[in-house]
């Protein structure tokens, strides 16, 4: 009897079917050497007795008691074994004249070694797992270390072939097991399994084209097994099969056997669907095709492949394809046709995808998510102003976000945003447009840019193709504000705010049109057409920003009439309750007098109102007449003292007979001669010096022409042929004055 301990408790006693009382129990596996335990492999036991080796597996030792034991060779009169030593795969049999090695899978002998002398015994090392033959004084080792080098024949002829290959060492033993294995499943009818084993194969025989034409007919689910076997035929497993042993140096059969199987799947989802294409995500069909350009994309062709696709409405599929080959482009295409915006969007945001996307995407893209769009503008202008330079991702809450090398632009985004400033668009997508320009007028980054303008000594010009571009910009803000009426605060503040960048006379058209009447205020304010800026603030009842305008008129006379047409206004509409404002405006403008307010006040209605105004004015007024009569006679004293001085300061008058200093001729009856050069026109007929000369104008220029340098003189000559030439009673030209001054400061002044 046997018994297994564990732990010191008897948990399993055997019978064993022997004769003798008493026989030999080896063990190999855990509890003999643990080099010569394989992984996984279970431990062996095995019982010597009389009518053979009774074999078991721990813990199924159930087949001690029944399976059949190994069969002694040896005849009815030969001693029996004398003692056993088990191996992985043989049991070695101590007979007295040899010793006998025998397979434990086949049964059969393999090995007899004769051995001379006295056999005293086997000894394994349990540590190193030897073998030892003691005979005599000898002690002999017997090496079995190679013991498995034929196993997988043995297997394969037992017809277990899942035993055979871990035990194959070439290649070519390992095809002999799969032809093997598959000849038995194809004549058994399971022809998956055969074209699955087929496809394993690696020797150039027999061919793959030989092993194809053998299944090429046989589609049907006969025979199939194994999980998943009904959903595809015999050819597919084949192809399958093929393709998961090529590696990657068979790049063009890979190509070819990735395609062909690829058809066959659509092959099945035409024949298993409905309709051609069917797009259903609950349909199983639709799930193997995705699966396939997924895990197979490195070996598809990729133009034949989205021509496959497309031709048969794979439209999930194509996306699947795109998303396993990383082509964002295709992706985002893909997704946009589905509908699928915010995935879209996502993938934009990968740090693969290249900005050329957003901008070819931007127009669809706002129109069906406006918010989600506008989201990922901004944080890749975020990125790109505060990632340091050289930088991959930034730590901002865009850090999904990649800086590029280029900077994001704006501006490329115009086509897309431009048509919502117009009143038919959707005010919602709107909106959402106008936080995205004022974020990207407002940045830093292109408030950097400009400062580098600046700081290089470049001056803003009209037409310069960089500002220019900014500027378009700043129109299509002022447009967008200027549709909806709620915005016009907004539209007000940015007027001031952006002054030197949008173009004013586009933004009072469009705020004149769409009824804006504060901001086209604010506008002709910034054009300095203060006349018409306080009429728009009068008409909008502003007092105070009507107030404000006319301070900020430079012009001291335009200054004044602007106050008076205020007081008008106050007065004509409400003169006693406007008294106090009107009172104030007089007060603190120094160029209105209480004068001006009494002839403006209706009929003389409600004067006495201003009764200490309008003596404080007529004291002020007198002492400023006292003022102007001294000056007058102090002038007078001054001009007679001089003449008393210098008589001659005085000059002689210009009569009939008097006569040019030059020519000789008289001024007023006789024309100057053609040498003097030209006349008339806006030229100066004649010039009278206080040493009492008299001279025709050409007559003077030419004389002055010839007592100067050639560079003056020629001046001189330009500029009176040009007066000359313009009509009398024209206006001179606009450089004269100009010119003038740069020659002679005194003089022109």
């Amino acid at each position: 009897n046997g018994a297994w301990f564990d732990d010191g408790v008897q948990v399993r006693p055997i019978q064993l079917p022997i004769e003798q009382d008493a026989a030999q129990l080896q063990v190999f596996g855990e509890l003999a050497a643990g080099a010569d335990r394989a992984a996984g492999e279970n431990m062996r036991v095995a019982v010597l007795s009389t009518s053979g080796v009774l074999c078991g597996e721990f813990p199924r030792l159930e087949q001690l008691q029944s399976g059949p034991p190994i069969p002694f060779t040896c005849g009815p009169d030969d001693p029996l074994p004398m003692c056993m030593s088990l191996m992985r795969y043989h049991v070695a049999l101590l007979l007295p004249t040899k010793v006998q090695f025998v397979n434990i899978v086949s049964n059969e002998v393999v090995l007899e070694v004769p051995v001379e002398g006295a056999v005293l015994g086997l000894n394994r090392d349990l540590v190193e797992g030897r073998l030892f033959l003691l005979t005599g004084d000898d002690v002999h080792e017997i090496d079995y270390s190679d013991e498995d080098r034929d196993m997988w024949r043995v297997y394969v002829a037992q017809g277990m072939y899942s035993q055979a290959l871990p035990l194959c060492r070439t290649a070519e033993q390992r095809n002999a097991v799969y032809v093997r294995q598959a000849e038995q499943a194809f004549s058994e009818g399971r022809f998956v399994d055969s074209a699955g084993l087929f496809g394993k194969l690696t020797s150039p025989l027999p061919s793959f084209d030989e092993i194809a034409a053998r299944f090429l007919g046989l589609d049907g689910p006969a025979g199939m097994t194994g999980e998943g076997s009904r959903s595809k035929g015999p050819m597919r497993a084949l192809l399958e099969s093929k393709l998961s042993t090529l590696s990657s140096k068979d790049a063009v059969e890979r190509t070819v056997v990735s395609t062909w199987l690829l058809e066959l799947l659509f092959d099945e989802v035409d024949d298993g669907s409905a309709r051609v294409g069917c797009e259903d995500t609950n349909d199983p069909l639709a799930g193997p095709v995705s699966s396939f350009v997924t895990k197979y994309a490195d070996c598809l062709d990729p133009r034949t492949t989205i021509s496959l696709l497309d031709a048969y409405g794979r439209t999930h599929d194509l996306l699947a394809y795109a998303q396993a080959r990383g082509d964002a482009p295709a992706e985002v295409e893909l997704l946009m046709s589905l509908g699928k915006t915010a995935q879209a969007i996502g993938v934009l945001r990968k740090p693969s995808s290249k900005l050329d996307l957003v901008y070819t995407y931007a127009t669809p893209m706002v129109r069906c998510s406006p918010a989600e769009t506008v989201s990922l503008w901004m944080d890749i202008l975020r990125a790109c102003q505060h990632a340091p330079a050289g930088s991959g991702l930034n730590d901002s809450p865009a850090a999904s976000v990649r800086r590029v090398s280029a900077c994001f632009e704006p501006l490329r985004l115009l086509p897309a945003i431009a048509p919502y400033a117009h009143a038919g668009a959707c005010r919602e997508i709107r909106a959402e447009v106008i936080r995205f320009v004022n974020f990207a007028i407002d940045t830093d980054l292109l408030a950097r840019r400009d400062s580098a303008k600046n700081e290089s000594g470049s001056v803003r010009r009209e037409g310069d193709p960089e500002t220019g571009d900014m500027n378009a910009l700043y129109d299509l803000n002022m447009s967008l504000l200027s549709v909806d009426p709620e915005n016009e605060d907004m539209l007000v503040e940015k007027v001031a705010a952006h002054r030197t960048h949008y173009d004013p006379l586009q933004a009072l058209r469009l705020c004149s049109e769409r009824g804006r009447t504060r901001a086209v205020t604010a506008l002709l304010v910034e054009l300095e057409l203060w006349k018409d800026a306080v009429d728009g603030a009068l008409d909008l009842g502003d007092w105070e920003l009507a107030r404000n305008i006319a301070r900020q008129c430079r012009d001291g006379d335009l200054r004044r009439r602007l106050f008076l047409d205020i007081i008008r206004r106050l007065l004509a509409a409400d003169p006693t309750c406007n008294q106090a404002l009107v009172r104030s405006i007089v007060e603190e403008s120094s160029c209105i007098c209480i004068s001006d307010v009494v002839m403006l006040a209706p009929d003389g209605e409600n004067i006495g109102a201003f009764g200490d105004l309008v003596c404080s004015g007529m004291g002020a007024e007198a002492a400023k007449r006292r003022d102007s009569a001294l000056e007058l006679r102090l002038a007078d004293a001054s001009l007679r003292g001089l003449a008393g001085r210098f008589p001659c300061a005085i000059p002689a008058p210009l009569t009939d007979a008097s006569v040019c200093a030059s020519c000789n001729r008289r001024v007023l009856s006789e024309l100057p001669p053609a040498s003097a050069g030209p006349s008339g026109g806006l030229l100066t007929p004649h010039f009278t010096f206080p040493s009492g000369n008299h001279y025709h104008g050409a007559c003077l220029c030419h004389e002055v022409a010839l007592i100067t340098g050639s560079s003056r003189a020629e001046a001189i000559r330009s500029m009176s042929r040009v007066l000359a030439a313009r009509a009398p009673g024209s206006h001179k030209p606009d450089d004269l004055d100009m010119k003038r001054a740069l020659d002679a400061d005194l003089c022109a002044e």
